[in-house]
């Protein structure tokens, strides 16, 4: 079961995390290119019997040596059981997308506290430049054994995706002995109040290394800054797979209407430019 460090445990799960691992794991979604294509559902309102707090989400196995995947999937919920889906995650980068069997564990992953209804459906849908279509598993989390103590919110908001064809992110250059400088990827509106958060990745690059990047999200301005995300990590291969671990530690980080910011580490000499997103949940 999914543990919620000191406070929680989670006695209830369901989802796409099934079957035996291999390459794939998760549910074919083929994206448009200009816009999103259909929804496809990958949790069944069947298999959510119990009210959830939480979501993880692995998208893998979408690349092409010598070239670059550029993907954003969106996870759409809908209460009623999967007749119409509103957008509740939004324009999660995923390009490059590595095997799930790849070294490690594959593929973009990203975890969430969102409540998700006893009933509700939940589908995904992509976006991208071309139709190689892209894996998508999802798992939910629900029966905390300590409701009044666990934090939720109702959706996330994207922070630095510009949703066009291809899809990106804000670029930004790694620093390579230390971390790069600190660029903006988004303003946080009044009122939102985001205080859980995740990064996402994307690159233009045709060619990668194999190398280890990483990743600092931070809160404020440009003289100071809370940091939400700490040295989190994504890998890369020379067969332009890209994987990006889950990062939990430090994503607490309650933020009023100040600027995201982004930067970046290269474990290589090379300081190839990436693209960043933050997502907050509110």
């Amino acid at each position: 079961m999914f543990h919620v460090p000191s406070i929680n445990t989670f006695q209830f799960n369901a989802g796409t995390f099934t079957g035996r691992p291999g390459t794939t794991m998760g549910v074919v979604v083929t994206p448009a290119t200009g816009s999103y294509g259909s929804y496809v559902e990958i949790i069944s309102d069947t298999l959510i019997t119990e009210d959830c707090y939480g979501i993880l989400i692995n998208m893998n196995d979408c690349w092409l040596a010598s070239n670059a995947r550029r993907r954003i999937v969106d996870i759409g919920i809908d209460p009623a059981g999967g007749t119409s889906y509103v957008s509740v995650i939004p324009d999660l980068l995923c390009t490059n997308a590595s095997a799930y069997s790849n070294t490690g564990v594959g593929g973009h992953y990203y975890y969430f506290p969102l409540f998700i209804k006893a009933g509700s459906a939940i589908a995904a849908r992509a976006r991208g430049n071309g139709i190689q279509p892209i894996y998508v598993a999802a798992q939910v989390y629900g029966k905390p054994t300590n409701l009044e103590l666990l934090k939720y919110g109702s959706k996330v908001k994207a922070y630095g995706v510009t949703v066009a064809n291809p899809p990106t992110g804000v670029s930004v250059t790694p620093g390579t002995a230390n971390r790069g400088n600190w660029v903006a990827l988004g303003t946080i509106a009044s009122g939102d109040n985001p205080w859980f958060w995740q990064y996402g990745v994307d690159s233009s690059l045709t060619v990668l290394g194999s190398e280890v990047f990483a990743v600092d999200i931070g809160i404020g301005d440009a003289t100071n800054k809370a940091l939400a995300i700490s040295a989190a990590r994504f890998r890369e291969n020379n067969t332009e797979q890209i994987t990006k671990d889950l990062h939990l530690d430090g994503a607490y980080q309650a933020a009023p209407a100040d600027i995201v910011y982004g930067r970046l580490q290269d474990s290589q000499s090379n300081a190839m430019v990436h693209t960043l997103a933050a997502y907050g949940v509110i």
